[in-house]
């Protein structure tokens, strides 16, 4: 019994999680000035961008400045090596290299870095 209750509680948790996440994550639930779709040279794919001086000046708008960055692992991976965060991060590199989440908290001076990488499976047996 004791294990059955913790499998379904697990599931009620798991469930409220994707809930919140799908929340979160909805355009619809933020006014329109608190939205940006990046593209063409915007993306922090492409190596003319400036994903640092766009954070920064996103972490400026609000009255009170965030402590807290929240990002996909995915936008993670590409800042973590786009050429000008190496660049801000080891001034002497040609671009190259990598740097480490702990590096680009410091950068953003946020106190939390926090990155998504969870994967869940919302299919329904039967």
């Amino acid at each position: 019994m004791g294990e059955a209750t913790e499998y379904l509680m697990g599931m009620v948790h798991l469930d409220r999680e994707c809930r919140v996440a799908g929340i979160v994550q909805d355009p619809g639930n933020y006014a329109g000035g608190n939205q940006i779709t990046l593209s063409g040279t915007d993306k922090f794919s492409d190596d003319t961008s400036d994903p640092i001086k766009m954070l920064l000046e996103y972490l400026d708008t609000p009255m009170i400045r965030p402590n807290t960055v929240t990002m996909p692992a995915g936008v993670l991976s590409r800042l973590r090596v786009h050429p000008k965060v190496v660049q801000a991060i080891y001034p002497s590199s040609n671009g190259g290299g990598m740097v480490t989440r702990e590096q680009i908290r410091a950068l953003l001076e946020v106190k939390t870095l926090l990155v998504g990488e969870a994967f869940v499976n919302v299919a329904r047996k039967g």
